[in-house]
């Protein structure tokens, strides 16, 4: 590394410790950078559209893809495919742990066959957006339809028809 270039890597990196200092401490403060919910909604729809349209995929992978995501359906009582940028995502893997419900979160983009994933799971519900939320076998949408369950008292009734425990207070 020539000798130049060494104040400048320093300079980065000092760049980017605050960076992440000033972030954090926003977040402890409930300060946010971030946008709007409803300019967030149009970030997460678009980012979706965007890099999980069309995929050619063959129909030996499909049929594969398809055998795996129902598996992991069957086999949990409560399952969360979603995104690792997603705040709304976040949000439902946020709610289970608060109220202490075992559940299998899958991040979608931490797969090379993510897009192939993204095309299953659309095929099977009707739904591109992700959070995709699966309870005892049934689809029961995204964000905004979890989050609708939990303030009816319907997701609660749902767990303990299936006997997972839970924290009520949540």
């Amino acid at each position: 590394m020539s000798a130049l270039a060494a104040p400048a890597l320093a300079m980065n990196v000092t760049r980017i410790a605050t960076r992440r200092a000033r972030v954090l401490a926003d977040h402890v403060r409930g300060v946010s950078r971030a946008p709007t919910d409803a300019r967030r909604r149009t970030i997460v729809a678009t980012k979706a559209a965007s890099k999980d349209g069309d995929v050619d995929v063959s129909d030996a992978e499909m049929t594969r893809l398809t055998g795996l995501v129902s598996g992991k359906i069957e086999s949990n009582d409560v399952v969360v495919w979603a995104k690792s940028w997603c705040p709304y995502c976040d949000k439902v893997k946020a709610l289970f742990q608060t109220m202490e419900v075992t559940h299998l979160a899958v991040d979608l983009d931490k797969f090379n066959e993510e897009k192939a994933l993204v095309k299953v799971l659309t095929e099977m519900t009707g739904q591109r957006t992700v959070p995709n939320v699966f309870i005892g076998g049934a689809h029961v949408g995204g964000c905004d339809d979890t989050m609708a369950l939990k303030d009816s008292g319907n997701l609660q009734r749902m767990l303990k028809d299936l006997g997972v425990s839970f924290k009520d207070d949540a």
